[in-house]
């Protein structure tokens, strides 16, 4: 098992706590599947921090926001994770995020999230794609967000959510490319919406 690369044990019955630990001598270890299983909780712990992980998928378990993702802070070298399907609805139980440097690609799908700019103070500089599809975020923010903090997305999912009004600050992010609005409450004026937009996007639905 040293030498092993990827582990997939997604849609399995696997339950309870996940351990970092026990994966303390899986070094060469990339790309780590435990999607749709009943995991709650994930232990502190530095084992997964002396992998090579660069792709976690931990969609569809029962994580909330009593779980503790402590275990996550030693995944410095982490650039994909999916955390969609679970029953996150404050941002303040993924605040470990904020402390990845090389995540690109983060799926918050299928949660509960309400505050678009909140959820702005606890993701990372470097995200180029984030999906956060199917949540219940709303943007009811003027003035300077965090959430306009995210220079480096390229594709922004935002559709299927209680948005009346696009966040003032998306025309800055200058590497977007697609953004996804649709099933949404949008009004307001369609002149100031469309020069609202990002100057370089290619993809809006």
């Amino acid at each position: 098992a040293r030498s092993l690369r990827i582990l997939n044990l997604g849609e399995n019955v696997l339950e309870g706590v996940f351990p970092p630990n026990g994966f303390y001598n899986f070094r060469e270890l990339e790309k780590l599947d435990l999607s749709y299983n009943r995991i709650h909780d994930l232990e502190a712990g530095e084992g997964l921090g002396k992998t090579k992980l660069k792709t976690l998928h931990l969609s569809g378990n029962r994580f909330s926001n009593t779980a503790r993702l402590k275990g996550l802070e030693h995944l410095v070298a982490l650039e994909v994770l999916s955390l969609s399907y679970n029953q996150f609805n404050q941002t303040r139980s993924i605040q470990v995020l904020k402390d990845m440097p090389k995540l690109q690609e983060l799926d918050l799908q299928g949660n509960d999230f309400t505050d678009l700019d909140s959820l702005g103070s606890v993701l990372p500089s470097s995200l180029q794609v984030l999906n956060l599809r199917d949540n219940q975020l709303s943007w009811n923010h003027e003035g300077y967000s965090k959430f306009c903090g995210l220079i480096n997305l390229q594709e922004l999912d935002l559709s299927n959510n209680s948005l009346t009004s696009m966040p003032n600050c998306l025309g800055n992010l200058s590497r977007l490319r697609t953004l996804e609005l649709s099933d949404n409450q949008l009004n307001g004026n369609l002149s100031a919406f469309v020069f609202g937009l990002p100057p370089e996007l290619e993809y809006l639905s």
